[in-house]
Protein backbone atom coordinates (compact mmCIF):
# COMPACT_ATOMS: atom_id res chain seq x y z
CA UNK A 1 0.00 0.00 0.00
CA UNK A 2 3.03 2.34 0.76
CA UNK A 3 4.83 1.57 -2.16
CA UNK A 4 1.06 2.41 -4.19
CA UNK A 5 1.19 5.75 -2.38
CA UNK A 6 4.76 7.06 -3.33
CA UNK A 7 4.38 5.84 -6.64
CA UNK A 8 0.69 8.27 -7.09
CA UNK A 9 2.04 10.72 -5.26
CA UNK A 10 4.77 12.14 -7.13
CA UNK A 11 4.91 15.40 -8.62
CA UNK A 12 3.32 14.56 -11.73
CA UNK A 13 0.64 12.54 -9.88
CA UNK A 14 0.78 15.16 -7.22
CA UNK A 15 -2.98 16.89 -8.47
CA UNK A 16 -4.63 13.50 -8.38
CA UNK A 17 -3.04 12.91 -4.29
CA UNK A 18 -4.30 15.97 -3.11
CA UNK A 19 -7.74 14.95 -4.55
CA UNK A 20 -7.50 12.10 -2.78
CA UNK A 21 -6.59 13.59 0.59
CA UNK A 22 -9.15 16.09 -0.32
CA UNK A 23 -11.43 13.29 -0.32
CA UNK A 24 -10.29 11.58 3.25
CA UNK A 25 -10.74 14.96 5.08
CA UNK A 26 -13.75 15.64 3.72
CA UNK A 27 -15.12 12.27 4.87
CA UNK A 28 -13.66 12.74 8.15
CA UNK A 29 -15.62 15.81 8.95
CA UNK A 30 -19.09 13.99 8.50
CA UNK A 31 -21.66 15.34 10.48
CA UNK A 32 -23.68 14.31 13.43
CA UNK A 33 -26.98 12.64 14.53
CA UNK A 34 -28.86 13.05 17.92
CA UNK A 35 -31.70 11.12 19.01
CA UNK A 36 -33.99 12.28 22.39
CA UNK A 37 -37.24 9.74 23.59
CA UNK A 38 -40.40 10.50 25.70
CA UNK A 39 -42.14 6.67 26.78
CA UNK A 40 -44.96 6.37 28.03
CA UNK A 41 -46.16 4.19 30.66
CA UNK A 42 -46.52 1.10 27.83
CA UNK A 43 -42.46 0.62 26.52
CA UNK A 44 -43.22 -0.27 22.99
CA UNK A 45 -45.10 3.43 22.61
CA UNK A 46 -42.87 6.63 22.27
CA UNK A 47 -41.93 10.07 20.81
CA UNK A 48 -38.35 10.41 19.37
CA UNK A 49 -36.76 13.73 18.38
CA UNK A 50 -33.84 13.22 15.53
CA UNK A 51 -31.53 16.28 14.88
CA UNK A 52 -29.09 15.18 12.09
CA UNK A 53 -26.28 17.42 10.58
CA UNK A 54 -25.05 16.14 7.30
CA UNK A 55 -21.44 17.83 7.70
CA UNK A 56 -19.81 19.54 10.82
CA UNK A 57 -20.99 23.25 10.84
CA UNK A 58 -23.84 22.49 8.59
CA UNK A 59 -27.50 23.21 9.33
CA UNK A 60 -29.62 20.68 11.77
CA UNK A 61 -32.36 19.10 10.19
CA UNK A 62 -35.39 17.72 12.71
CA UNK A 63 -37.63 15.15 12.97
CA UNK A 64 -40.28 13.51 14.82
CA UNK A 65 -40.51 9.43 15.15
CA UNK A 66 -44.46 8.52 16.31
CA UNK A 67 -43.98 4.96 17.67
CA UNK A 68 -47.48 3.38 18.33
CA UNK A 69 -46.37 -0.42 18.31
CA UNK A 70 -47.49 -2.81 17.23
CA UNK A 71 -49.59 -0.38 15.28
CA UNK A 72 -47.83 1.64 13.51
CA UNK A 73 -44.29 3.45 13.51
CA UNK A 74 -43.78 6.76 11.45
CA UNK A 75 -41.46 9.61 10.62
CA UNK A 76 -42.33 12.88 10.24
CA UNK A 77 -39.88 15.60 9.25
CA UNK A 78 -39.77 19.31 11.30
CA UNK A 79 -39.08 22.23 9.21
CA UNK A 80 -37.82 25.35 9.88
CA UNK A 81 -36.71 24.61 13.45
CA UNK A 82 -34.36 26.79 15.02
CA UNK A 83 -30.81 25.05 15.57
CA UNK A 84 -29.58 27.20 18.41
CA UNK A 85 -32.28 27.93 20.73
CA UNK A 86 -33.96 24.04 20.24
CA UNK A 87 -36.69 23.19 22.83
CA UNK A 88 -39.90 21.57 22.33
CA UNK A 89 -42.59 21.59 24.92
CA UNK A 90 -44.74 17.92 25.06
CA UNK A 91 -48.12 18.25 26.15
CA UNK A 92 -50.90 15.92 27.13
CA UNK A 93 -54.67 16.63 26.87
CA UNK A 94 -55.74 12.73 26.59
CA UNK A 95 -54.35 9.59 26.65
CA UNK A 96 -52.64 8.77 23.28
CA UNK A 97 -52.84 12.03 22.37
CA UNK A 98 -49.63 14.66 22.35
CA UNK A 99 -49.42 18.32 21.81
CA UNK A 100 -45.79 19.47 20.74
CA UNK A 101 -44.81 23.21 21.03
CA UNK A 102 -41.83 25.18 19.43
CA UNK A 103 -42.09 28.81 19.33
CA UNK A 104 -45.05 29.53 17.35
CA UNK A 105 -45.29 26.19 15.55
CA UNK A 106 -47.60 23.63 16.98
CA UNK A 107 -47.81 19.75 16.02
CA UNK A 108 -50.61 17.21 17.04
CA UNK A 109 -49.57 13.34 17.70
CA UNK A 110 -51.52 10.42 18.20
CA UNK A 111 -49.75 6.91 19.15
CA UNK A 112 -53.22 5.16 18.23
CA UNK A 113 -52.80 5.51 14.97
CA UNK A 114 -49.74 7.72 14.63
CA UNK A 115 -50.96 10.61 12.71
CA UNK A 116 -49.64 14.08 12.59
CA UNK A 117 -50.95 17.84 11.89
CA UNK A 118 -49.18 20.73 11.99
CA UNK A 119 -51.60 23.94 13.16
CA UNK A 120 -50.73 27.58 13.12
CA UNK A 121 -52.66 28.99 15.89
CA UNK A 122 -52.21 27.37 19.56
CA UNK A 123 -55.07 25.43 20.48
CA UNK A 124 -57.40 26.54 23.43
CA UNK A 125 -56.23 24.44 25.62
CA UNK A 126 -52.93 22.26 25.27
CA UNK A 127 -52.82 19.55 27.97
CA UNK A 128 -50.41 18.80 31.07
CA UNK A 129 -46.88 19.75 30.31
CA UNK A 130 -45.04 16.67 30.40
CA UNK A 131 -41.68 17.69 29.47
CA UNK A 132 -39.81 19.09 26.72
CA UNK A 133 -37.00 18.17 24.41
CA UNK A 134 -34.30 20.64 24.36
CA UNK A 135 -30.43 21.10 23.27
CA UNK A 136 -27.91 21.07 26.13
CA UNK A 137 -24.37 21.75 25.90
CA UNK A 138 -24.70 20.33 22.84
CA UNK A 139 -26.70 17.92 23.34
CA UNK A 140 -30.32 16.67 22.72
CA UNK A 141 -32.15 15.09 25.39
CA UNK A 142 -36.24 15.09 27.20
CA UNK A 143 -36.52 16.56 30.50
CA UNK A 144 -39.57 15.34 32.21
CA UNK A 145 -41.64 17.72 34.13
CA UNK A 146 -42.28 15.88 37.06
CA UNK A 147 -44.49 16.74 40.15
CA UNK A 148 -44.54 15.50 43.89
CA UNK A 149 -47.04 14.45 46.05
CA UNK A 150 -47.07 17.60 47.24
CA UNK A 151 -47.67 19.15 43.94
CA UNK A 152 -44.33 20.87 43.38
CA UNK A 153 -42.25 21.09 40.46
CA UNK A 154 -39.31 19.25 40.60
CA UNK A 155 -36.24 21.11 41.76
CA UNK A 156 -38.38 23.36 44.16
CA UNK A 157 -37.63 22.22 47.80
CA UNK A 158 -40.54 21.54 50.63
CA UNK A 159 -40.72 24.12 52.67
CA UNK A 160 -41.69 22.49 56.21
CA UNK A 161 -43.23 24.96 58.79
CA UNK A 162 -41.51 25.70 62.11
CA UNK A 163 -42.68 23.23 65.27
CA UNK A 164 -44.86 25.86 66.51
CA UNK A 165 -45.72 23.35 69.53
CA UNK A 166 -45.61 25.44 73.04
CA UNK A 167 -42.34 26.13 74.40
CA UNK A 168 -40.48 25.10 71.13
CA UNK A 169 -38.25 28.36 70.64
CA UNK A 170 -36.17 26.58 67.78
CA UNK A 171 -36.05 28.16 64.57
CA UNK A 172 -35.43 26.50 61.80
CA UNK A 173 -32.58 25.87 59.35
CA UNK A 174 -31.87 28.37 56.69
Amino acid sequence: MLAWIRFKCTWPGFLGCAVWMGCAVLLSACGKSQHAFFYTSNPEQSLTIVRDQAYVGGPWESALIVAGLPNCQRRYVLKDLPSDQFKINVYQPEPDIFILNTDKRWYVTSLENCAFQTYQTPPPEPGDLLGSFSVKDGQLSYAAISTSKTGQEEGEAAVTPPDETPGNTATPAQ
